[in-house]
């Protein structure tokens, strides 16, 4: 048995390499907490954040936006929507474990360090919402670790490096709202594990989408709106089975590869310069919410196929070319609310399925060749609130369901049955108007281009508060048979311009509804018109009405939100 005295050196070995382990962890944390307070010292924000950040606090694990693992090393900086005011770090060497780093909406400038190449352990790296300018440092791309990376909403200038590529495990890219320029980088094809990219709102980013896109076979989100990238969607974006929403700038026809992208829930091609079909594989796409084609150049017919796309709450295809019957079932679409289709060539009557829609909030059909009678059942959906038929080639009666919408509850406030066709007297209508009291302060009903004229001068009871408004008319023709006139509302050839508005009050007290009747005048421009006009140059100058619908189809869309960048 060894004596006491042949332990004690084994004893004080030990004792020293504990005080040394122990002492360690002190050491590390004193090594961070001066590059966190160097970097303080150049910030100054108003935000009181920062104000835990201090030499006297014995650890940074207890610092605001600072996270530490169990060893006291830190692992995660996240200062978001906080005013520090500044430039970011370059000292940040001796933060070895840093795995997340989020300086988001924090009012940073200047430009990205090369040093951030350094910070090897990173995963997340957040510097968005930002006024950071310069370019893209290469230095990023050798962060081999990074899962995300979100560059958006500041002044970044210059070109997507193609080092891109190397982040094989990114799964999250935005670098929309900047300034850059150049191409997207064929490297991006590496980006397998890709889900999120968008890059919109730079508007100098042109060249084509390059194909090697369609590598990304995880793709969700592809966002590229307001750029210059141009060219067809390559035919590749088939490959895409996971996308769920694209938002593009695009040229060229629509693949209908495109089709087979199953769990696509947007697609936003509008404002665009698309031509051809819409591909009748769209059919296949179960799971689609929102179909925004506007303001293109596609033409050919509606495909029917669209019935199938029953979970659709939103269907834009209005500024086109469209032509043919609309042969949509829409008794399959129970989800619709917005049916935007103005603008076309469209022929035909308006669907009898239609009011089968009983989500039904806002239909625009205006400014096509449609033809028939207007299908009454549209007046007894609950949930129509805008009903626009201007410019088409209606005839028959007009529905007497509109003077009994407010009776059944409806919500209509603006329904527009603009034609050059439609005849019927329509003292019941006005009078079932009046009765039920529609005149809310948004409700309106505009019969004007129609065939109505004697029908109302003769038989619309008297009323002592007549609207005594001054429009002007350019160019619109003269029309017989009108009870007022103004000195001020002449027609560019000199004739002095009839007006005929009669004004109901509201039962209630509200602001009343208001009957228009102005005879024909030629279609308006293909253009909406901008707030204040009236189709075929009609400019309101005064009026009491807090809601005045009566042309330019353009100023009646109800876009769902701002495209996806």
């Amino acid at each position: 048995m060894p004596s006491s005295s042949s332990l004690l050196p084994a004893i004080l070995l030990s004792l020293a390499i504990s005080s040394l382990l122990l002492s360690l962890p002190c050491q590390s944390v004193h090594s961070q907490v001066l590059p966190l307070l160097q970097w303080k010292s150049t910030l100054s924000g108003s935000s009181e954040a920062l104000n835990s950040w201090k030499s006297t606090n014995p650890t940074p694990c207890n610092w605001y936006g600072i996270i530490c693992n169990p060893s006291l090393q830190i692992i995660g900086i996240n200062l978001s929507s906080v005013n520090i005011h500044g430039g970011l770090p370059f000292n940040f060497h001796a933060l070895k474990s840093l795995k997340t780093l989020i300086i988001s909406g924090a009012n940073i400038t200047g430009e990205i360090p090369k040093s951030f190449g350094e910070y090897r352990e990173l995963s997340i790296l957040d510097l968005s919402k930002n006024q950071i300018s310069g370019e893209i440092p290469a230095e990023l791309f050798s962060l081999t670790k990074l899962e995300f990376l979100a560059l958006n909403s500041n002044n970044l200038v210059g070109i997507i490096p193609p080092g891109v590529g190397n982040l094989s495990r990114l799964t999250y890219l935005t670098l929309f709202d900047n300034y850059l320029t150049g191409e997207i980088p064929s490297s991006i094809g590496k980006l397998t594990k890709l889900e999120v990219f968008r890059a919109g709102g730079n508007q100098n980013l042109g060249g084509p989408l390059p194909p090697e896109i369609g590598n990304c076979s995880n793709l969700v989100i592809l966002g590229l709106a307001e750029t210059e990238i141009s060219g067809s969607l390559p035919l590749s974006i088939g490959s895409l089975r996971r996308i769920q929403t694209i938002a593009n700038s695009l040229v060229g026809s629509i693949p209908p590869e495109l089709g087979e992208c199953r769990e696509l829930m947007l697609i936003d091609l509008s404002l665009n310069l698309l031509t051809g079909n819409i591909p009748s594989s769209f059919g296949k796409l179960s799971k689609l919410q929102q179909l925004q084609l506007s303001t293109n150049q596609l033409t050919g017919d509606v495909p029917p196929e669209i019935s199938n796309c029953t979970a659709l709450t939103d269907i834009e295809i209005d500024n086109n070319d469209f032509s043919g019957e609309i042969l949509i079932d829409f008794g399959k679409l129970q989800n619709l609310t917005l049916f935007y289709a103005w603008q076309n060539r469209l022929t035909g009557n308006i669907p009898a399925s239609l009011p089968k829609c009983g989500s039904l909030q806002s239909v625009d059909l205006s400014y096509n060749n449609l033809t028939g009678v207007i299908p009454r059942e549209l007046f007894s959906l609950q949930n129509l609130s805008k009903l626009l038929l201007i410019a088409n080639e209606f005839s028959g009666f007009i529905p007497p369901e509109i003077g009994e919408a407010n009776e059944q509850d409806s919500n209509i406030q603006t329904a527009v049955l603009d034609s050059e066709a439609t005849t019927q007297s329509i003292l019941e209508v006005v009078q079932d108007i009046n009765q039920a009291a529609i005149g809310t302060e948004n409700d309106a009903l505009d019969v004007h281009m129609n065939d109505v004229d004697q029908n109302i001068q003769d038989n619309v009871p008297e009323h002592e508060n007549t609207m005594k408004e001054t429009f002007e008319f350019e160019g619109a023709p003269f029309a017989e048979k009108k009870t007022s006139y103004s000195s001020s509302s002449t027609t560019t050839r000199g004739r002095v311009a009839p007006k005929e508005e009669i004004f109901f009050p509201s039962a209630s007290g509200g602001a009343g509804g208001v009957l228009h009747n102005r005879g024909k005048r030629p279609p308006a421009a293909k253009s909406g018109g901008a707030a204040g006009k009236c189709g075929s140059g009609a400019t309101i100058k005064k009026t009491e009405l807090s809601l005045f619908y009566t042309g330019g189809g353009g100023r009646h869309r109800m876009a769902p939100g701002p495209p996806l960048a």
